[in-house]
């Protein structure tokens, strides 16, 4: 089956969302955690073990082995587990986006998690943000591949708690190799900007859907 780059919708049940949404609401409160006592750490920790050995429990595996991979002929298939955009992926913001006339644009605002220097997004995340993104806009423009090469260029710290706009498009595709550029903007402020060169994956020499 020939793999589908215009089938994006994320198809996940509300029991997998509401999961989703009261682990990241943890991983907040995890971070915010600095006043509470030990007793109360203990508690909680005790609680996610249970829990965590309940959910694995049900899966049939057990911490720290491979999940399994079901078939992915679509590129919804993968989006849900998206860094940025997946709904499933608990340390995703799970940013809203679209894609018009070549551009990728994702809204987001981001809080503690991405924290880098105090009330800015850290660079590091910025980064692996622009990763995600230029994948994205590879493969809804047709040519998807693996990350080459990655420049980025930070103009601006990025702040936390302030509605961030990402853009992406491909700037140039010949042969197996495609350059795309993106910026972040918070409002009217450039913060970050980068280009990068992605090569498709020769046939049957790996899976040709990019993994970034």
């Amino acid at each position: 089956m020939a793999f589908d780059a215009t089938a994006t919708t994320q198809h996940v049940g509300p029991g997998r969302l509401r999961l989703t949404r009261a682990t990241r609401d943890l991983l907040d409160a995890v971070l915010g955690a600095d006043t509470a006592d030990d007793a109360a750490l203990d508690r909680a920790a005790a609680t996610l073990e249970d829990l965590a050995a309940d959910l694995l429990g049900q899966t049939g595996r057990s911490a720290h082995q491979p999940i399994p991979q079901g078939p992915r002929a679509r590129y919804g298939d993968y989006l849900p587990r998206s860094v940025l955009v997946g709904q499933v992926h608990p340390v995703s913001p799970g940013a809203a986006w679209s894609y018009r006339d070549g551009v990728l644009e994702v809204r987001t605002v981001l809080g503690p998690l991405y924290e880098g220097p105090p009330g800015s997004v850290h660079g590091g995340f910025v980064a692996l943000a622009f990763d995600e993104l230029l994948g994205m806009a590879t493969v809804l423009g047709g040519h998807p591949g693996l990350t080459g090469r990655l420049t980025v260029r930070y103009r601006a710290r990025t702040p936390l708690h302030t509605e961030l706009r990402l853009t992406a498009w491909v700037e140039h595709h010949e042969g197996r190799r495609t350059v795309a550029r993106g910026e972040i903007h918070a409002g009217e402020l450039l913060t970050a900007e980068v280009e990068g060169l992605f090569v498709g994956v020769q046939p049957g020499t790996a899976d040709p859907v990019p993994r970034d």
